[in-house]
């Protein structure tokens, strides 16, 4: 890749684009379930703007190297898992990508605990042990649901190949193991995305702002950034994974159904408790996705 890709397409520029399209729409779809109008076309970029011209403040006693680092990190992580994503989405994988996807998402979860662990506040501190506990728990009904999808392949390794392979096997959810691995799969994604169904960095006991009530200007607007770019390119991880095999406008299609599906979600459902979480993770979501194992093993 040239400079050119790393900084606009499939880099920087279009994935910061993206996530701020996403941000926009489902702000707009919950201003419409709220009856109100909701944000301007460009307000996602007011935001970001406005955030980036603020002082950037560092506690006192934060190691300002961590401290800084952390936003810088995880972003960096989300901007090449885009690119990744993006490239496979278009044919262009390459063999092994899935598995340097799953690796690239848990640094976005690493990064918040640096934040956390580096900000002498206690609301920052809960609010990463929130974050690590919800990646345990959904760490491994994940990982099973993609052996599933492997297995499903005959042991495809891309991404490409994987979306590819279900233009003429049909879309792997339509399968019962498919379909079971898809659910399991997708609820770890939208934990991993933060939605607010399983949001606990921003929790803090629902008061300040959690890992980031510590944070300002550019560092807070690199966070916000990072979350609007995993919201964008998890309903497409979850498409290359579970429904291929339908075309640019068959997968652009449910990508935005999966997109919707997820609004909805964030907009009727309060948030459950971490104990709900690991509980809901750790038996049903992870039983459900070692059985999906088992059914792609026997070919269902």
């Amino acid at each position: 890749m040239s400079v050119f890709n790393y900084i606009l397409f499939p880099g920087i520029i279009f994935a910061a684009a993206a996530g701020a399209a996403v941000c926009w729409i489902e702000r707009k779809i919950s201003a419409l379930i709220q009856f109100r109008s909701g944000p301007p076309l460009l307000q996602p970029l007011y935001d970001i703007l406005k955030l980036s011209r603020k002082e950037t403040l560092i506690p006192a006693g934060a190691p300002a190297p961590v401290f800084l680092g952390a936003p810088v990190l995880g972003f960096s992580a989300l901007i090449l898992t885009a690119m990744i994503l993006t490239e496979a989405g278009a044919g262009r994988g390459f063999a092994g990508d899935i598995f340097a996807v799953l690796y690239l998402l848990r640094v976005p979860v690493f990064s918040i605990f640096l934040a956390g662990a580096s900000s002498p506040g206690p609301f920052s501190s809960e609010g990463a042990s929130g974050e690590v506990r919800v990646f345990a728990a959904c760490e491994v009904p994940l990982i099973l649901s993609v052996v599933t999808v492997i297995l499903k392949s005959s042991g495809e390794l891309s991404l490409a190949g994987i979306h590819s392979i279900q233009s003429y096997e049909g879309a792997f959810a339509a399968s019962l193991s498919g379909f079971i691995a898809f659910a399991a799969a997708f609820l770890c994604l939208m934990a991993r995305s933060s939605r607010s169904l399983f949001d606990m960095p921003s929790s803090g006991r629902d008061i300040m702002g959690g890992v980031f009530a510590e944070y300002s200007g550019p560092p807070l607007a690199l966070f916000m950034l990072s979350g609007w770019i995993l919201d964008a390119f998890i309903p497409l991880l979850a498409v290359l994974l579970f429904l291929g095999g339908s075309g640019l406008s068959g997968t652009l299609l449910r990508y935005a159904g999966l997109l919707l599906f997820s609004a909805l979600v964030k907009n009727i459902f309060p948030r459950l408790r971490i104990d709900q979480i690991e509980k809901f993770f750790r038996y049903p979501v992870t039983a459900a996705a070692a059985f999906s194992v088992l059914l792609g093993g026997l070919g269902l």
